[in-house]
C-alpha cells in the first residue's frame, strides 16, 4: 500500500462512491476501481462490500481505513520535522565556549534569545580552552566554537562571524600597589610582568600584547607565559604579574581582580568570534550562524 492508494481509500470511504470519489480526486471512476481492486489483490481480502446502489467497508476495510489514515498522520508529522530540521528551527546544536569567556556575557546574548527564537533545537554547552575547543571542532565534536578573534587568526576551512565587541583593559590584582588609583596611565605599567597563555593553547598573544602596548608608549619588557588561560588569570588574581583582556573575561567580575581600562580617541577593542566548520552538515548550526551574523558590531560592553 503507497501514499497515493491509501488517499484513494480514504476518499472512498469519506464519499461511499466510487463516482464522487473518482471526482474529488480529480480521476475517472475506472481508474479509482481498479487501483481498488489492486489493493485488494495486494493485501489479499476485500476492502469494500460493492451494491448496486451502495458499497461499504468490509471490517477488514475499517482496519485498513483506520491504518491508513494513521499511517498519512505519522508521515506528515515526520515530513513537517525534517522540514524544520533541514531548515536548522530544530535538532541538536553542540556550542563550546572559552572558558575565560564570562557567563554574563553569552547568557543574555546570544545564548538565551536564541533559545527564546528556536525552542524546539536541543542545546548543548561546554566551555574548554581554545586548545581543546580547536580540537573538538575539529573533530566534529562540536558544531560551533565562541571565542576570541586573535585565537581565530590560524583556522582554516572555517565560517567565522564576529557578534560582540568589548574593550581591552589591564587586568591586576585587588591588591597590587596601583590598584584603586584614579590617576593611572598604561605606561606606568611598563616594568610590570605581563603574564600570557602558551601559544599552543592560545597562540599570537604575544604580538597582540605589544601591539595593544605601543601607542602608549611602551613593550612590556618582562613576559611570562602559562599553559594555558586559567592559569595567566589565577596568576593575576594572586598579584604575580599583570594582562591585557577584555571586558569579555569572567575575571573582571572577580573579587580578586580589578583593571585599568585603556583609554583613547578610539579604545583598543577585541571581538568575541562564532566559528563553523564549513565542511559542517548540520542546519541548526547554519541558522545559528545567520542568527550571529545579526548581532555583527553590536555593542555588549557593560559597566561592571
Amino acid at each position: 500500500m503507497n501514499t497515493l492508494q491509501m488517499q484513494y481509500l480514504i476518499a472512498l470511504a469519506d464519499h461511499m462512491s466510487f463516482t464522487r470519489a473518482a471526482g474529488a480526486l480529480f480521476i475517472s471512476q475506472p481508474t479509482l476501481s481498479r487501483q481498488i481492486e489492486l489493493l485488494e489483490q495486494e493485501l489479499g481480502f476485500p476492502l469494500v462490500q460493492r451494491g448496486k446502489k451502495q458499497i461499504s467497508l468490509t471490517a477488514a476495510g475499517q482496519i485498513m481505513l483506520d491504518t491508513a489514515r494513521q499511517m498519512l498522520r505519522l508521515l506528515e508529522s515526520g515530513r513537517e520535522q525534517g522540514l524544520r530540521i533541514s531548515a536548522g528551527s530544530a535538532g541538536f546544536l553542540r556550542i563550546g565556549a572559552l572558558d575565560s569567556i564570562g557567563g554574563h556575557v553569552l547568557i543574555p546574548n546570544p545564548i538565551r534569545p536564541y533559545r527564546e527564537a528556536w525552542p524546539d533545537v536541543e542545546l548543548s554547552l561546554e566551555r574548554h580552552s581554545f586548545h581543546t575547543l580547536r580540537d573538538r571542532l575539529e573533530l566534529g565534536s562540536l558544531d560551533v566554537i565562541l571565542t576570541a578573534d586573535i585565537d581565530c587568526e590560524n583556522m582554516n576551512a572555517v565560517e567565522l562571524h564576529p557578534f560582540a565587541t568589548f574593550q581591552k583593559v589591564l587586568l591586576m590584582s585587588r591588591h597590587h600597589p596601583l590598584a584603586g588609583r584614579t590617576d593611572l596611565t598604561p605606561i606606568q605599567f611598563k616594568d610590570e610582568l605581563f603574564l600570557l597563555p602558551g601559544e599552543e593553547d592560545s597562540p599570537g598573544r604575544r604580538e597582540a600584547l605589544f601591539a595593544t602596548t605601543e601607542p602608549y608608549g611602551f613593550l612590556p619588557s618582562r613576559t611570562r607565559t602559562t599553559p594555558n588561560l586559567e592559569s595567566a588569570f589565577f596568576s593575576v588574581a594572586a598579584g604575580l604579574g599583570v594582562m591585557i583582556v577584555d571586558m569579555s573575561t569572567k575575571y573582571v567580575q572577580y573579587p580578586q581582580c580589578t583593571y585599568l581600562p585603556l583609554p583613547g580617541d578610539v579604545p583598543p577593542c577585541a571581538k568575541l568570534m562564532a566559528v563553523r566548520k564549513r565542511a559542517s552538515q548540520n542546519p541548526a548550526a547554519l541558522e545559528f550562524m545567520s542568527y550571529l551574523s545579526s548581532l555583527e558590531n553590536r555593542e555588549l560592553n557593560r559597566s561592571l
